[in-house]
């Protein structure tokens, strides 16, 4: 054995790969042929020692072929009394760990292959897996974890690099370019007054000031660039101005029309006598747009980088010295895209850097706009494996002293720049092996007190730059520092940006931060700040909307005689929301746009200097979730990419950590298969939904509902990709008849309810407690053949007419046939309503999800958009797929559920897939008896009346809806229990309070 092995190195460090793959094979061959002369624990042993041997080697392909010759000729039967077979699963787990642990298997073509196998091989042999085996498994986990998020933070910030200047506005000696030049007189001095306060607030903004302040800027130097007979000298500087505004617009608020407005109006001033310096300005504005455009996904990136390029350079061919003062932060842009289109083009990205930076240097001046952008450039070919080494550390020292020149305070780009100095020390200290952790996480903490008296945008870059360093070093505590920061700076970040697509592109960006946030603080046991990174990173859109609506605010306004500014707030609101709506139109303007923002930020102001309560603000501490846990426990529930895991608040005390390991980001995602409809596959059966619940149940809920979330009701916040799984539903069928199988669902013990957030969950509290039993008034509406479906709902008049008995007696009439319409005209009316129709849901595009009214498909964006808020108490949605959420975007929990949190509901059920309607019929009309006859909480009602369809036999059902006897007839036994299968009563999940 030792001999065949060494053989098979020696030919392969010799390069003979041919030969050492036929050597190989023969002796993997020759084991298993021998098999029955030998023990298979010997011949388990070999071949862990051949994977081993050719991991170690670098032969990865060899390894992955055996490994996956090797799968299917596991034999898993009575693993606990065969010792041979116990020590062969044994070995080829950790041959596949000894394969996933090595770093050229990231991305490697039979990786994934690899990884499922030896998943497979731990689900099945898991009571006899080694001590060495499970911490074999954790560590690869993390290792593989680490590198992939430091890959993602990676092409993140290649795009942040290309698409974002090294600085928020223009540099400081373009800027004093114009105004060397401005010596006004007269009737000029006002004129040039009105620039400088412009400047002023330009400035303050750019380190950092309240955003708002630049709402009426731009529209005041357009004003005085109109003005007739104004001194050339003083349109030049206002000219500047507007661009620089333009830039600090589009750098804090993502707002590109900014920069192609003011590009518009200089366009016009270039056309002038005077005006034709400012030409390169506008140029440089298209250019920057242009850039700004490459951050959208589907955009056409090859035609955004060849206008970008096309007006960079004809900004460089403009011959004035405007244009000559410009020409570092021109070069750098060519530099950046040239890479971000071709890696391999770095030396030339550098070479031209190092132009743009001779064009800047002068006797007084040792910095340029051109600095930050090859100090980058020289850190990421210093990384390169074609560098020569004695080249590499020219090239980190040459980073450092560029990048500490433009790292003072003074310093517009300071923040970007201290971020290039880290990047380029963390490398000086990797090369020469004196790498000090403690010494270069100063250094982090450094750069970060620093972006904080600038933009968000720089904060957030910073942030991320901080957690891709401290994700290489593997040490828990300081990836845990790192990624709190950078989760409590992305809802900033959102809140500064007026418009909804650039908070969404915020958050979406930061998509996976806030699990793994969550992991690594666990990690370093610091779970009140795990729970704080989980709850800041959930819903956060939705948050906000909340908070600046919820009717608390009001009555909080009310009591201290000023209701009039929770008016003013909603007004402005409604602006907003108008304003938005004509800038996304072709001719639209940002200008009306910036006004409208300003005026919200302006009333939540007023409201927080009366209240002490920002309306805006969305700042999170540990007392805002416990303060959610008055009706029992609320658990956070995330995957990470090393694993699962779950967070347990139940009071003031530390939460309770529990480890999920099967419940890593990957498994999950597979798993979503099982549930989700998704575009261009195929349904999921009910077996396939079924066999995911049960993993579900064995690999994570079970112990976590039986062992540490117990109580009358338990709240799930289930984060990331966990938020697209009905983990409410979780279990194994069992009978009812049957005691030991009784308790296997999630339900069992504990009434299990879902949040966006435990802020959503207290302020659902407070519309629930703001609405009393006489307060709420019930509509109820049927659709049985919906628009655009296929077969009808037999059962919903059934229901719909119970349910309204059991409210009022038969005063209340259901509304059958429901048109849209009606529907919009009569539902706001009242705090109950209770939908039974057809609906569809679109996983992949979530807002095109629908409800299927008698006259109309009408959408979840169409929902949002006709309806306003005001409080309410339940919205019943007995309709399909009414509880799947978005998967673009997980964490914010876009769905019917979260659209009526949004108009004001207090609590929802939905449904998470398609339901049967005559057993839904029997579970809403037991839920409504439940609630309104026998006062249950409606959590509490809504498992009790799934227990109870659960275990109902056809008697029962007859007895309850005896109109629908004559179907139920049809299969089902006199005493049989027709729905004891979780597909009919475990669809429907409630959310909120």
């Amino acid at each position: 054995m030792q001999l065949s092995v060494w053989s098979y190195k020696d030919a392969y460090g010799k390069g003979a790969t041919d030969e050492a793959a036929r050597l190989r094979r023969g002796f993997s061959r020759s084991l298993w042929e021998s098999l029955e002369s030998r023990s298979r624990a010997t011949t388990a042993f070999g071949l862990y020692r051949l994977v081993s041997s050719a991991v170690e080697m670098g032969d990865l392909q060899g390894a992955a072929e055996e490994l996956l010759d090797w799968h299917p000729l596991l034999d898993f039967r009575a693993l606990e009394e065969d010792n041979a077979r116990r020590t062969d699963v044994r070995n080829f787990i950790s041959a596949c760990t000894a394969f996933l642990g090595h770093a050229g298997s990231i991305g490697f073509p039979l990786e994934i292959a690899v990884d499922e196998a030896m998943m497979d091989a731990v689900e099945r042999a898991e009571s006899v897996l080694t001590v060495e085996n499970i911490e074999s498994l954790k560590g690869v986990r993390r290792r593989r974890a680490r590198t992939y998020e430091a890959s993602r933070l990676e092409q993140r910030d290649l795009l942040q690099t290309t698409t974002e200047s090294d600085e928020a506005g223009l540099s400081d000696h373009v800027r004093r370019t114009v105004s060397r030049r401005d010596r006004p007189r007269g009737d000029a001095r006002s004129a040039s007054k009105r620039v400088g306060r412009a400047e002023h607030v330009i400035a303050s903004v750019r380190k950092g000031g309240p955003p708002d302040a630049l709402a009426g800027v731009i529209g005041d130097l357009v004003t005085v660039l109109s003005e007739p007979g104004l001194a050339r000298a003083v349109c030049l500087r206002a000219a500047t101005a507007l661009a620089d505004a333009a830039l600090v617009v589009n750098q804090v608020h993502d707002d590109p029309a900014a920069l192609l407005s003011a590009a518009a109006r200089l366009d016009q001033f270039a056309a002038t006598a005077d005006g034709r310096p400012v030409r390169s300005l506008a140029h440089m504005l298209k250019a920057r747009a242009a850039m700004a455009a490459l951050r959208d996904q589907t955009a056409d990136a090859h035609a955004h980088i060849a206008t970008a390029v096309a007006e960079w350079n004809r900004a460089a061919a403009n011959a004035d010295d405007l244009t000559e003062a410009m020409l570092p932060e021109i070069h750098s842009a060519l530099a950046r895209l040239l890479v971000f289109q071709n890696p391999d083009e770095i030396d030339t990205a550098i070479e031209s850097c190092r132009t743009g930076r001779r064009h800047g240097l002068r006797r007084w001046r040792a910095a340029t706009a051109a600095d930050t952008t090859l100090a980058r450039l020289l850190v990421w070919r210093a990384l390169r494996p074609d560098t020569a080494p004695e080249d590499r550390e020219a090239m980190v020292d040459e980073a450092i002293r560029l990048s500490r020149r433009q790292s003072r305070p003074w310093h517009a780009g300071g923040a970007r720049a201290r971020l290039a100095l880290n990047e380029a020390l963390s490398l000086r200290d990797a090369l020469s092996g004196g790498a000090d952790q403690n010494r270069r996480a100063a250094d982090w903490r450094k750069a970060e007190r620093l972006a904080g008296g600038a933009s968000t945008g720089d904060r957030l870059r910073v942030a991320e730059a901080w957690v891709a360093w401290s994700v290489g070093t593997g040490d828990a505590d300081l990836i845990a520092e790192a990624y709190e920061r950078l989760v409590s700076a992305v809802p900033l970040h959102a809140a500064t940006r007026y418009r909804s697509a650039a908070k969404d592109e915020v958050i979406a960006g930061a998509q996976e931060h806030t699990e793994e946030a969550g992991y690594w603080l666990s990690r370093a046991r610091r779970y009140r700040d795990a729970v704080v990174a989980l709850e800041t990173g959930r819903a956060v859109k939705l948050s906000e909307i909340t908070a600046r609506d919820r009717a608390s605010m009001v009555d909080l306004l009310t009591r201290i005689g000023d209701p009039s500014l929770a008016a003013r707030l909603a007004n402005a609101l409604a602006t907003l929301d108008d304003e938005e709506r004509g800038a996304s139109a072709p001719s639209g303007s940002s200008t009306h746009l910036q006004q409208a923002w300003a005026d919200v930020t302006a009333a939540a102001r007023a409201i927080a200097t009366a209240t002490g309560t920002d309306p805006l603000a969305l700042a999170v501490d540990y007392d805002d979730v416990t303060a959610a846990t008055a009706d029992g426990a609320v658990v956070y529930i995330a995957a990470a990419k090393a694993g699962g895991y779950a967070l347990v608040v139940a009071s003031g005390h530390d939460p309770q950590f529990v480890d999920l390991p099967r419940f890593d980001r990957a498994t999950i995602e597979r798993l979503l298969d099982a549930f989700l409809p998704r575009q261009g596959k195929k349904p999921p059966s009910p077996d396939r939904r079924a066999a995911g619940l049960k993993w579900l149940w064995d690999n994570g809920m079970r112990d976590l509902m039986l062992d540490h979330a117990r109580g009358r009701v338990v709240t799930l916040v289930p984060v990331g990709l966990l938020g697209l799984v009905p983990l409410h539903a979780a279990g194994d069928p069992g009978d009812p008849d049957v005691l030991r199988e009784e308790w296997r669902h999630a339900s069992h013990f504990s009434a299990v309810r879902y949040a966006p957030n435990a802020r959503a969950l207290r302020w659902g509290r407070e519309t629930a407690d703001h609405l009393s039993g006489p307060e709420l008034s019930l509509f109820a509406a049927s659709v049985q053949r919906g628009h655009g479906s296929r077969s009808p709902l037999f059962a919903v008049v059934d229901e719909t007419n119970d349910v309204a008995r059991t409210w009022k007696a038969g005063t209340t009439t259901p509304h059958h046939e429901c048109t849209w319409a009606e529907f919009r005209e009569n539902a706001p009316e009242h705090n109950v309503w209770h939908l039974a129709c057809h609906g569809r849901a679109i996983p992949d595009a979530i807002l095109a999800s629908t409800l299927h009214f008698s006259d109309s498909a009408v959408t979840l964006r169409q929902m949002l958009a006709d309806f306003g808020l005001a409080p309410r108490r339940l919205a019943v949605l007995s309709a399909c797929e009414s509880h799947m959420t978005g998967i673009a975007n997980p964490n914010e929990a876009i769905g019917l559920p979260s659209a009526m949190i949004q108009l004001g509901f207090a609590g929802v059920i939905a449904a998470a897939w398609p339901t049967s309607d005559l057993a839904t019929g029997y579970l809403m009309a037991r839920f409504h008896r439940y609630w309104r006859q026998e006062g249950d909480a409606p959590v509490i009602a809504l498992t009790r009346a799934q227990q109870w369809l659960r275990r109902a036999t056809r008697s029962e059902l007859t007895a309850l809806l005896p109109g629908l006897s004559p179907i139920l007839e049809m299969f089902a036994e006199e005493d049989a229990r027709p729905f004891a299968d979780p597909v009919y009563w475990a669809a429907f999940a409630y959310t909120g309070v």
